[in-house]
């Protein structure tokens, strides 16, 4: 079974759309998401620039320097989601 992301609207093949309301999304971290979780442990070394300047502005305390798949899938929600760093 195949589904198109349309905002917050799931198309199916068979044409049935399925509408999901949920208030939140909650990431538990893995390695598409989390990108600095030493750091935030207090166990990893401390990060050389860029570390996320580039995207947004000022350090973000991650190993990449850009946005994640989270960050996406935030933009597609009904109502905007709070993305906390």
């Amino acid at each position: 079974m195949a589904c198109n992301l349309r905002g917050p609207l799931f198309e199916l093949e068979t044409g049935e759309t399925v509408v999901f309301k949920y208030p939140a999304v909650f990431n538990f971290g893995d390695s598409n998401s989390d990108t600095g979780g030493l750091i935030a442990a207090g166990i990893g070394d401390r990060l050389e620039p860029p570390n996320g300047q580039t995207y947004f502005l000022k350090p973000s305390g991650r190993f990449c320097d850009g946005r994640l798949i989270i960050d996406f899938l935030s933009n597609f929600s009904p109502t905007l989601l709070q993305v906390l760093y």
